[in-house]
């Protein structure tokens, strides 16, 4: 089995449409699931990322902020 790895945010922002920032702001209180950090950077699984892609993302928090 081939474990592919995980996604930087700025990664996560190409594939989402999301902002960085917008993405490392929601990571520190909590409120992206499946990332986690690594020292000081953030991370986040493959599959929290597909399903962050399939679910609507709440109000105030879509495209670029």
């Amino acid at each position: 089995m081939t474990r592919t790895r995980d996604l930087t945010l700025r990664e996560l922002a190409r594939v989402t449409g999301r902002h960085p920032e917008t993405l490392r702001r929601l990571a520190c209180v909590g409120r992206l699931p499946g990332a986690y950090q690594i020292g000081n950077r953030w991370a986040i699984s493959r599959a929290a990322a597909n399903e962050l892609r399939r679910v609507p993302w709440p109000e105030g928090e879509e495209g670029h902020s």
